[in-house]
């Protein structure tokens, strides 16, 4: 080293500081070609994201218009349900209604099919005394004629 003079070490230096600068540089184009590939990755990613957002915000305005249709008809149904549930229970008002008239119904039957009973034992009391009756006026009717034969015989 003892032949290392100023010029030797300027050109070393600037080798050196060539190839810092070289290095740098190229250091820094891989920095700046590695920031726009990520800057390009990141548009291309917030671009799907917008998409995907978009397709999914459609597909809940879809989902909730659905939701409110079912919903809906459930109500509807429930309803319904209800409805034929009194209908076939007989709870609803015409039923009501109908039992009711046949109750009365009924019991105007049993009243007067007591009626025809109680008519039916004074009829057959009338019967009686019309047979006894009978009887009376049949044997009246023998004892005239016999009378009158008596009369006639004399």
């Amino acid at each position: 080293m003892e032949n290392f003079n100023l010029a030797q070490f300027l050109t070393l230096l600037g080798v050196i500081v060539g190839g810092l600068f070289a290095a740098f540089s190229l250091m820094d184009k891989g920095i700046k070609d590695r920031g726009k590939v990520k800057d390009d990755l990141d548009d291309k990613i917030r671009k799907l994201l917008q998409e995907e957002n978009k397709e999914l915000s459609d597909k809940v305005d879809s989902l909730s218009d659905k939701v409110a249709d079912l919903t809906d008809k459930q109500n509807k149904a429930e309803t319904e349900n209800n409805l034929l549930k009194e209908v076939f229970q007989g709870r609803d008002k015409d039923a009501m209604a109908y039992r009711s008239e046949g109750r009365e119904a009924m019991k105007l039957v049993k009243e007067i099919t007591q009626v025809s009973i109680n008519n039916g034992k004074k009829t057959d009391a009338i019967l009686d005394g019309m047979a006894k009756q009978n009887k009376n006026i049949e044997r009246l009717a023998k004892a005239l004629e016999k009378h009158i034969a008596n009369l006639d015989g004399r």
